[in-house]
């Protein structure tokens, strides 16, 4: 114990020394892990070697170099990204990261900024079709009753009924089921992604678990930015606008999904497609299982 406070009191006294003789702490000592300095940046660490009271002319220069350095990496990550499908992952694992934005961070970019907008954007969701349908039916036949909330006329199984309770929820307060279900998919996405990376490993054999988490991880940001421009469609004034670009979104999202994984994986053509469909389906069981439990669990939150 008493080593360890006499070196931390020679470091402290050096770290003086140096301030008292060239009025700069950072002269040679990192201030944040006391590494010994030889560039601008300590090389432990990667703190910047300013002094401990900055001049407004530092500070504006540091603050100017980390937008110019996010700004530069976001905008090479989105073109990339959007505009060569499987590239970004290609230059990922070939180790060329420093120019880009990492996995994680640009997934979590791009879900957050999909969820957000999707919340603010005008509602077609789950349950906001069916308050849709609920009123249309009511206007028809002269009630607003839900057909899920009648007594069943005959027994049925109690899976069955427990079912029929969760529609009956959904149908009566559609506007707290979608509030509920909006809570729950960012969770679901969660979930699916290293199932589906899975997936990819069993259908292309080879690299590993990490790397096709990588590129699941760049595939979904993709697929995010997709359902958000067709989500925005809703806000445009003809009526199956929104129909249109859906249809042309999802027909996108298929196309880079294939060039994507031919990109990374090097299969032929025909072995591309048909692990693509292979794999696709039993991403969609498992959404679709994902799906109804969220549903489940949105309903009992009700």
């Amino acid at each position: 114990m008493s080593g360890r406070l006499a070196a931390l009191r020679t470091r402290l006294a050096a770290r003086v020394r140096t301030l008292a003789v060239t009025g700069d702490a950072t002269a040679d000592v990192c201030l944040n892990c006391e590494t010994p300095l030889v560039g601008p940046y300590c090389a432990a660490c990667g703190q910047r070697a300013l002094p401990p009271r900055p001049t407004l002319r530092e500070l504006a220069e540091e603050a100017w170099g980390e937008f110019v350095s996010l700004d530069g990496r976001f905008l090479t990550t989105m073109r990339l990204l959007l505009a060569r499908p499987g590239v970004l992952t290609r230059e990922t694992l070939l180790g060329r990261r420093a120019r880009y934005l990492g996995p994680v961070r640009l997934y979590l970019l791009c879900s957050v900024t999909y969820f957000l907008a999707s919340a603010a954007l005008p509602g077609h969701g789950f349950g906001e079709r069916k308050a849709e349908a609920r009123t249309e039916l009511g206007d028809a036949v002269g009630t607003t009753i839900p057909e899920s909330c009648r007594p069943s006329k005959t027994r049925v199984p109690a899976m069955v009924q427990r079912i029929r309770e969760i529609d009956c929820k959904s149908d009566r307060e559609p506007e707290r089921f979608e509030q509920a279900l909006r809570a729950n998919r960012p969770r679901l996405m969660f979930v699916l992604l290293p199932l589906y990376a899975a997936i990819l490993a069993l259908a292309f054999r080879g690299p590993t678990y990490p790397e096709h988490l990588i590129f699941a991880l760049h595939l979904h940001a993709f697929v995010f930015l997709g359902i958000l421009v067709a989500r925005s469609a809703d806000l445009l004034p003809w009526r199956k606008a929104d129909a249109v670009v859906d249809a042309v979104v999802w027909v996108g999202i298929v196309a880079y999904s294939l060039v994507a994984l031919r990109r990374v994986y090097g299969r032929s053509r025909g072995g591309t497609l048909l692990r693509s469909v292979l794999v696709a389906g039993t991403y969609g069981i498992l959404f679709v299982l994902g799906l109804v439990g969220v549903m489940f669990v949105a309903a009992m939150q009700m």
